[in-house]
Order: structure tokens, then sequence, then C-alpha cells
């Protein structure tokens, strides 16, 4: 496989953060938050959870989300089912959407559909004359611009950590770090829910590995900066890293596999030689739940 000159080009301007943000701040000017596209996302985000996590484990809990966007919906949510704070963490550093006109149209939806939440719900403070909400440092804290390396909560205070299509993003060389900081704030006994996302990002249906083709050099290049990059850590990658780290569960649920058998050979026939010979079942997850215990 050669090097795609644009891709290449993309990747160089994406890496430059002057260049980023200007283009993030243009796209943003054209698209206004769309605050019923978010409420709608943020229930569906919250169904997602409940069933994975379970209403047992959030019910008291402290939650740790990697991940959470520029918004507490999902947080307040979670509150209202039973949690009783949050730690949200988000890399990108977003403007929080403090606008209370949102998080009253995500209880006046979640009330329809059965929630017990109130106005305001816990969790966020509402200075009405101003018209600016804010979380409760009490109940929620948010971290936005900041990594999973580096959590400000103090040692075994989680008990539940999760994430969703956030992992697989994780670059190489922090990747360690994260997982020890995750092992840092989990309580003994407590838990990690981490929906890893496997398959290349750019071409999922038609070629889900096409990524596992190119050399550490050439995928660098052409991706590392990019918003869909990934890590291309497999499913032992992934438990090498967290067993490391001192889980001392390290397992995997709901793996889903490439079915077509033959197209599967065809494509592992092609891997880069960092991936051959490597378990076949293993390369062969588009993706799987983590779960993770201390």
């Amino acid at each position: 496989m050669h090097l795609n000159p644009k891709d290449v080009a993309l990747n160089a301007l994406a890496g430059f953060g002057p260049v980023r943000d200007l283009l993030r701040r243009a796209r943003d000017r054209r698209r206004p938050v769309d605050y019923d596209r978010v409420v709608d996302y943020s229930l569906h985000r919250l169904e997602v959870r409940r069933s994975f996590i379970g209403d047992e484990r959030i019910r008291g809990a402290t939650l740790v989300e990697i991940g959470s966007g520029p918004e507490v919906c999902v947080a307040l949510l979670l509150l209202a089912v039973g949690a009783r704070r949050l730690v949200n963490i988000e890399i990108d550093p977003y403007r929080f959407i403090s606008d209370p006109a949102l998080y009253r149209r995500l209880v006046e939806r979640a009330r329809a559909d059965g929630l017990d939440i109130s106005w305001p719900p816990a969790g966020l403070l509402v200075d009405e004359t101003a018209g600016v909400a804010r979380p409760d440092p009490e109940r929620i804290s948010l971290y936005l611009g900041r990594s999973a390396a580096s959590i400000p909560e103090p040692d075994a205070s989680a008990d539940v950590s999760f994430s969703v299509a956030v992992l697989e993003h994780v670059g190489r060389g922090v990747m360690r770090s994260v997982a020890e900081e995750l092992f840092r704030v989990t309580k003994p006994g407590g838990v990690g829910y981490h929906r890893i996302d496997l398959v290349d990002h750019y071409y999922r249906r038609e070629d889900p590995f096409r990524f596992l083709r190119m050399g550490p050099l050439e995928y660098r290049l052409m991706y590392s900066n990019r918003g869909s990059s990934s890590n291309r850590y497999r499913l032992d990658d992934f438990e090498r890293i967290f067993r490391a780290a001192g889980f001392s569960e390290v397992g995997f649920d709901d793996v889903r596999m490439h079915e077509d058998d033959e197209r599967y050979a065809q494509s592992l026939a092609n891997f880069h030689a960092e991936f051959r010979g490597r378990d076949r079942e293993m390369l062969r997850a588009l993706e799987c739940m983590l779960v993770i215990k201390r």
C-alpha cells in the first residue's frame, strides 16, 4: 500500500493546532447546536449505559465517564437514575453548553419518558436571571480539555468507570497511563465497562480491517492527527495493558466478529507483518465490551 497524498495532507493540517481550532470555530458558527438532537442522543446514551452498567450498580455510585462531551445531559440523567456523583472527562477543549434551555428540554423529554427528574435537576445550578447553567460541583465534576491519563480525583474514589467508542482513539504512548489512572481511581471491587470499536473508522463497512494492512509509519503519516484515527490495538493488547495496570479481572463481553469467512481470510492474508502470526480470532473482532475489575 502506498501513501495517499490527500490523506497525508489532511493529517498534517489536523496536526496543526491553530488550523484545527480555526476550522472548528468556523464549523460551529455555521452549524449551531441542535438541542433536540442533543436531547434525543442523550436519552439514547442513557439507555445504552444503563444496559451495560445496570441500575443496581448505578444507584449510590460514583461514576467516571471518559469522552463525555461538552454538556452534562447524560450525567444529569444518571443522577436521576440514582447515581451519587459523576466525573466527566473529555479530552477535546469544547466550550461548555451553559444554556438552561438545553437542560430544560432534556428534563421535559425525560419526564415524558417516565424518568423521575425535577427542574432544575439534581447536579445542575441554574441562574434564571443570567440565563446560565453550570454543573453543581458537589454532584458533577466536569473536566474539559483533559486526558484520562491524568484524572484529578482521589485514589479509590470511583465505583464504576465507563466509555463508549473512546479507548480505540487513545494514543499508543498514552494507553498504559490511562489504564493505570483508571486503576488508581477505582475502588477495590469497582468495575469498568468500556465499549471499543475495533474497525477502521474511515472504511468501516466496505473494508473494516483496511488499516491493519498499513505499517506503523504509513498509518501515522496518514491518520495519526485525525479525529477518527485509531491506536489499532486488538483484544489481546487491551487485555495485556489493563492486567499490567493492576486489574485483577480483565475480560470481554458482547464481542462481535467478522462473519464472512472468505472476506476475512482475504483481509488476513494482506495484514501488515505487525499483525500477521497473531491469534486469528483476536484479530477478527469488530467491537467488544472490555470489562475490568479491581
